[in-house]
């Protein structure tokens, strides 16, 4: 089975308006800070929904924001039957007990969506690859779960407003954490503890492969003009300065 994780580079590059938009997992600066003078407190499916709207595909990403695009990512699944997906429980797990939460699937289309913030139409579907007889994931997981690399360290850039496919890279590796984007480069940690930093833009620049012990799954957080960046057993704070 081929491992696919699907981390699609949907990070908004918009500086200028980094207080209206939110354009990265947890916030621009990464940090889970809003400069919103209100939000929301109570809520029901009945009340304060401004709309609601479906979206093809299973995962559990955050959105990103542009002012006029909200962005996801969004896994579309080929299941096989039960019968099919026992007999492969007991021949690649042994039929063992952790196997019954796993979720067996013959083929998974990895998508990016776009969808009007004012009136929640679909804009951009966007299919970017499709892997065959994917790694097995828990049934509470996603393929398309980070928010915006896919098989083997693939990132994919595409275009907030169009939709355009600008670049796809291989970066090496797994991927479990979010990319970042601080003060114009893109940040890619992977499971080996590798981040690869390479500069936002319509082409691919990259700047440099950065090795650290342990894994990395978090994603990094900015402190200042530094990075924190936590393995599996450690936090390293990270500065040039």
């Amino acid at each position: 089975m081929r491992t696919v994780i699907a981390i699609l580079l949907l990070i908004v590059i918009d500086e200028a308006s980094a207080e209206e938009s939110w354009s990265q997992f947890r916030g621009p600066l990464g940090n889970g800070h809003s400069e919103a003078s209100h939000g929301p407190a109570e809520w029901d499916e009945a009340t304060n929904i401004r709309w609601k709207a479906s979206i093809p595909g299973t995962a559990w990403s955050s959105p990103v924001f542009n002012e006029s695009l909200i962005w996801m990512t969004t896994a579309e699944v080929f299941e096989l039957s039960d019968e099919q997906q026992e007999a492969i429980r007991k021949a690649s797990y042994k039929d063992h007990v952790v196997s019954k939460q796993l979720v067996i699937v013959d083929k998974v289309r990895l998508r990016a969506v776009a969808i009007d913030a004012q009136t929640a139409e679909l804009i951009h579907d966007v299919a970017l690859f499709t892997v065959d007889r994917p790694t097995a994931i828990h049934e509470l997981n996603s393929y398309a779960s980070p928010t915006v690399v896919s098989d083997n360290g693939i990132a994919t850039c595409l275009d907030a407003l169009s939709g355009e496919r600008h670049w796809r890279e291989r970066l090496g590796g797994n991927f479990c954490a979010s990319p970042i984007y601080v003060a114009g480069n893109l940040y890619f940690g992977n499971c080996e503890g590798q981040t690869t930093v390479v500069a936002a833009g319509s082409t691919y620049n990259e700047l440099s492969k950065n090795e650290l012990d342990g894994v990395i799954a978090a994603s990094p957080v900015v402190l200042g003009e530094d990075l924190l960046i936590r393995t599996d057993s450690h936090l390293y704070r990270i500065s040039d300065r």
